[in-house]
C-alpha cells in the first residue's frame, strides 16, 4: 500500500472510516489560522537577552497581532485544539 498525498483520504476512509475523513477535513480547516500563527515570527528572532526587544518586537509584533487570539493557542498542549474537531483526535 502507498500512501501520499494523493491516497491519503483513501488510505484514512480504510482505517477511520468516513468521520476520520470527516474529522480529518475539519482539523485542516482549524489548523490554517494556527499556520499563519506559527510563521509569523521566525523562531531565530526570539531571544532571551533585552535587546529582543528593540528589533524582534518592533519589527514582528503587528505579525503577531495579525494571528489574533490563536496565535496564544500555539503555547498550550494540541489536545485543546484538536479536541474542538473530536475527542477521538
Amino acid at each position: 500500500m502507498q500512501v501520499g498525498n494523493d491516497q491519503f483520504y483513501e488510505v484514512l476512509e480504510k482505517v477511520s472510516g468516513q468521520k476520520g475523513v470527516d474529522d480529518w477535513a475539519k482539523l485542516q480547516k482549524l489548523m490554517e489560522p494556527l499556520a499563519k500563527a506559527a510563521t509569523a515570527v521566525p523562531p531565530i528572532a526570539i531571544r532571551a537577552d533585552p535587546g529582543v526587544a528593540l528589533t524582534a518586537v518592533a519589527r514582528y509584533l503587528p505579525r503577531l497581532f495579525s494571528g489574533g487570539p490563536d496565535a496564544l493557542k500555539l503555547t498550550g498542549p494540541f489536545s485543546k485544539v484538536s479536541m474542538r474537531i473530536s475527542p477521538s483526535v
